[in-house]
């Protein structure tokens, strides 16, 4: 009966993520917009214009330089035809701005915004902005003057074109295809599948009591006992931030304090490195439980995961309390940081069933994930921004996994964006997890029976 409530969940699952792709997923043919933006300043600058559904950040704009010799210039801006927020930064120039217009140019039509339509009542260092005679005249009186546009005002999704949105549908519909034969997959070895998850929620309380006790005795006989669990991570971020901050002179990232930043993309990071590398020797560690006959060996990986958690879970809190020091009120998206804990808690089991069987086997395992967390940290955007990288290539950093737990921890506290607004990246991270967990559980189920023997 609990077996096919799970098969029945898995299929409603299945046709609410359908659904949600065909009806609110991104347009996937981005042909992308051109944005003229004619304007006159007395000083150079650059201009940038950014793009948004939510929260607007560095990762999505684009920039221009403005040369006072040049006069009235028109900046063109190529922009994703999904957004329909935007954002019009002038730098840190001070003074008067005089926008002449706006023009959106598609692969068949140009159009000409109204501006006093667009231009919201939303500016920052703005003292005064008013139309004469069709030109906007906009006083700027501080170091970061921009205007929010408000593009839903002059129905820029019709504007975008009909065949690229058909196109878009039929990428919709193969996306759904490939999720749906995933799902077949799955539902064909349920059976393992079921039996593996329903162990680990039978033995919950023996995997809880050996993680705790795993957790105590990691630092018997040291004389600070388990508050290195602590003073070690919180040492590295020191390092991390003087060596970035004070060092390198790093600023404030998109108006977030960069120690704040910096933080809660460490945070998910320590636990990654924790689980993955106490997980990997978890079976080396406790082979005198292995070599019992009796006892149930797959929920010794999970043990490890859980026992990474104690300290987790503390650090959870800390950019939570940090985010608050600097006059924040806290606020709903930070309860999205259970998601993404569980996110990361899945994965990780996900990952150790695979990496404890094999490293009996080949001993060069944990060489490999140590080079893998050394290179990993780096890989993905935590100490710097992935604006850096050219847009074309940003595709690269997104595909690991851990791009989606750091950013979405960072969505959680500092950009307030809820998951499903990153709709296609977030099927990504289930798809690969799920398929990793499929692949992993079967592996080391295949190997079990001679774990005793090798070692």
């Amino acid at each position: 009966m609990k077996k096919r409530l799970f098969c029945a969940f898995l299929i409603i699952f299945a046709v609410a993520v359908n659904i949600l792709i065909i009806s609110k997923g991104q347009n996937l043919i981005d042909s992308g917009v051109e944005v003229a933006v004619e304007l006159e300043m007395d000083a150079d600058s650059d201009v940038q214009l950014m793009y948004s559904d939510g929260i607007f950040d560095l990762e999505h704009v684009s920039t221009l330089q403005y040369k006072k010799d040049m006069g009235k210039q028109s900046l063109v801006f190529d922009i994703p035809t999904e957004y329909t927020a935007w954002r019009l930064d002038y730098g840190e120039y001070t003074g008067d701005i005089r926008l002449y217009s706006i023009n959106i140019k598609t692969s068949e039509n140009e159009h000409k915004v109204d501006l006093g339509a667009v231009l919201s009542a939303e500016h920052n260092d703005i003292g005064k902005a008013e139309t004469l005679d069709g030109v906007c005249v906009i006083n700027s009186i501080g170091e970061d003057p921009y205007s929010i546009l408000d593009m839903s005002k002059v129905g820029l999704n019709q504007i975008l074109n009909e065949d690229s949105q058909t196109k878009s549908l039929v990428l919709k519909i193969i996306i759904c295809a490939f999720f749906d034969i995933i799902l077949i997959f799955i539902l064909r070895r349920i059976d393992s599948l079921y039996s593996s998850l329903s162990e680990m929620f039978h033995c919950r309380k023996l995997i809880f009591s050996l993680a705790k006790n795993d957790f105590k005795t990691k630092y018997v006989g040291s004389l600070l006992g388990m508050l290195w669990a602590f003073i070690r991570p919180v040492i590295t971020v020191l390092v991390y931030w003087f060596v970035f901050q004070v060092g390198l002179g790093s600023q404030d990232v998109n108006g977030c304090p960069f120690v704040l930043w910096l933080i809660t993309g460490l945070v998910p990071w320590f636990f990654f490195s924790e689980a993955l590398s106490g997980g990997t020797a978890s079976l080396l560690e406790y082979q005198y439980l292995v070599k019992k006959i009796v006892f149930n060996i797959s929920t010794i990986p999970v043990v490890k995961v859980f026992s990474a958690l104690f300290a987790h879970v503390f650090f959870m809190a800390l950019p939570v309390v940090i985010y608050c020091c600097y006059g924040n009120a806290p606020h709903l998206y930070m309860l999205q940081l259970f998601y993404y804990l569980i996110c990361m808690v899945v994965f990780m089991i996900a990952v150790v069933y695979f990496t404890s069987a094999v490293v009996l086997f080949f001993k060069d395992t944990i060489q490999i994930i140590g080079v893998i967390l050394e290179i990993g940290i780096w890989m993905t955007p935590i100490m710097w921004q992935l604006t850096l990288i050219p847009e074309q290539f940003r595709w690269i950093f997104k595909i690991n996994p851990m791009y989606y737990i750091v950013y979405g921890y960072r969505d959680s506290i500092i950009s307030k964006v809820w998951f499903w607004d990153k709709m296609y990246l977030t099927g990504y991270f289930w798809i690969l997890t799920i398929l990793m967990f499929a692949g992993g559980i079967k592996i080391f189920n295949r190997l079990k029976v001679h774990f005793a023997d090798v070692l």
